[in-house]
């Protein structure tokens, strides 16, 4: 959706290759509630639904004990219970949690963490 670059690696197109390649494959995309509350925050709620629904995704649902453990990682690793849910999520759902956030390092005891281009 922001076709991200840096000063040297076109990250948009290296996300977007990720998914067609997700699709080509037949694997799936999860998401969740949180996913569109995060995305929302920087862009129109039609556009976030839109850009997901391009890959028919799952959503996953978030039950009141993720939160609690969520909350209770968050403090234990310092860092925010959004980003202890994300891990949570994807290992409750035996999933890879796909992200260039470097403070998920931290958690890949809790889930299997890695970056777009370690994945194509």
């Amino acid at each position: 959706m922001e076709n991200r670059e840096d000063r040297f690696r076109p990250l948009g197109q290296w996300a977007l290759f990720l998914f067609q390649m997700i699709e080509k494959n037949n694997e799936k995309i999860l998401y969740s509630e949180l996913v569109i509350r995060e995305l929302c925050l920087e862009h129109k709620h039609e556009k976030v639904i839109a850009s997901l629904q391009a890959f028919s995704p799952i959503l996953v649902s978030i039950t009141d004990k993720q939160l609690q453990e969520a909350e209770i990682l968050g403090r234990v690793r310092k860092v925010g219970g959004a980003d202890a849910l994300h891990a949570i999520l994807a290992r409750d759902n035996n999933a890879i949690l796909v992200t260039r956030d470097a403070h998920y390092i931290d958690m890949t005891d809790i889930a299997t963490i890695k970056k777009p281009e370690d994945l194509i």
